[in-house]
């Protein structure tokens, strides 16, 4: 989370609280410590649409987050997908897209 790191710590952490993986949200929330993310916005994270504490690069990123990860019940629009690539560029979407569909199948293994 933060700037430093980009999105990449509250994308880890807020898959891992959908798929309730207690292994994996304590170890990505140590991360996300260990990089200096404030504990504050740690505690928020599920509430992240709530909240203006969340820059609109992590907003993006947590979007699409939730879209792959609920994919069984969500709908991905033409609208998403061309607001991620707007945002990250095409590159920044597949690093994006590749890093979830890395952790969602790490969680399948280790849980």
């Amino acid at each position: 989370m933060g700037d430093r790191n980009g999105p990449e710590h509250a994308v880890k952490l807020r898959a891992s609280q959908i798929n309730q993986c207690g292994f994996c949200q304590h170890m990505h929330a140590e991360e996300a410590r260990e990089s200096d993310e404030n504990q504050s916005r740690l505690d928020v994270l599920s509430a992240w649409r709530e909240l203006d504490c969340f820059s609109f690069e992590e907003r993006t990123a947590l979007a699409w987050t939730e879209a792959l990860t609920l994919i069984h019940s969500s709908t991905i629009t033409e609208e998403m997908y061309n607001s991620v690539e707007s945002t990250f560029g095409k590159e920044g979407l597949i690093e994006l897209t590749r890093l979830l569909f890395f952790k969602l199948i790490a969680g399948t293994v280790f849980q």
